[in-house]
């Protein structure tokens, strides 16, 4: 995904792009449900673009407690630089890309793939309610567990044994 960047002036400019996750370069398209939004606000001095990223986007998760894929609003915000200066880019100057003198356009889908998977929660729930599976398998949110017995962590059976002789 690219921005034209050719005819802006010394000073700030506003961009929106609203596209697919596929034009973004996503592998995983089928993840969003819909259009992904980005309002970039662009500072530019000289040769340099500062931006700031505002994404927003509908994504498919799944629940690591009961397995069941949910819709989930996700936004989020960054900051990156494109500038013509070799020596502001280094291996960890993170969101910092080397731009050629006078060049026309940016390059931001990376840069919105890159918010995106980084802002990602580690653990998904689809509620903080969530009951979970069973040790069955039943999806608690769903069916109560008809299971006879619960089963109980071996390493806990030494103290049950405790318990019986009181």
């Amino acid at each position: 995904m690219k921005i034209q960047v050719s005819h802006l002036t010394d000073g700030l400019h506003s961009d929106h792009l609203l596209d697919s996750a596929s034009a973004f370069g996503f592998e995983n398209p089928d993840d969003f449900a819909g259009k992904i939004k980005v309002d970039i606000t662009i500072d530019k001095r000289r040769s340099d673009f500062y931006l700031k990223f505002a994404v927003m986007a509908k994504v498919f998760l799944v629940c690591d407690r009961c397995l069941e894929r949910f819709e989930s609003l996700f936004e989020d915000e960054a900051r990156a630089l494109y500038t013509t200066n070799e020596k502001l880019v280094t291996d960890d100057s993170g969101s910092t890309y080397l731009i050629q003198e006078g060049q026309r356009e940016l390059e931001v889908g990376t840069e919105v793939r890159e918010i995106v998977v980084l802002a990602l929660p580690i653990k998904t729930v689809c509620s903080e309610n969530c009951k979970g599976l069973c040790k069955c398998g039943r999806n608690l949110n769903k069916e109560a567990c008809t299971c006879e017995e619960p089963d109980i962590d071996p390493r806990w059976e030494t103290l049950k044994k405790l318990k019986n002789t009181n």
